[in-house]
């Protein structure tokens, strides 16, 4: 499991990710008049839009990728990120996985 540690208090953010040998695109974008965080993501030609940031959940796990992505919350609170800086204070952790690690997270044998 790796953390995504450079998500600042941008409201539109764009990263390249190391997938083994191969590489994904993900653009981040924070809605203020929503309240909420959403990612885009480019991999292998495909264009997934608009996936809601959402605590404890695999977010692309219908894709059947060789990767998926988890947030999870630092306070306590259960709340699903939505302020411009919960990444940025580290409120809200958000996670790459692995395929070996969504196996276990399906399993619920990892902890956030």
């Amino acid at each position: 499991m790796r953390k995504l540690t450079n998500i600042e208090d941008k409201a539109i953010q764009e990263f390249v990710l190391k997938i083994g040998a191969e590489e994904a695109n993900i653009q981040f974008r924070f809605y203020p008049t929503l309240q909420a965080w959403y990612f885009t993501l480019e991999f292998r030609g495909i264009i997934i839009n608009n996936v809601k940031i959402s605590l404890g959940v695999l977010h692309i796990n219908s894709y059947n990728f060789p990767f998926d992505f988890v947030a999870g919350d630092t306070s306590g609170l259960g709340i699903d990120p939505f302020k411009i800086d919960d990444f940025q204070i580290g409120r809200i952790n958000f996670y790459l996985l692995t395929a070996e690690e969504i196996a276990d997270y399906r399993g619920f044998n990892v902890r956030i």
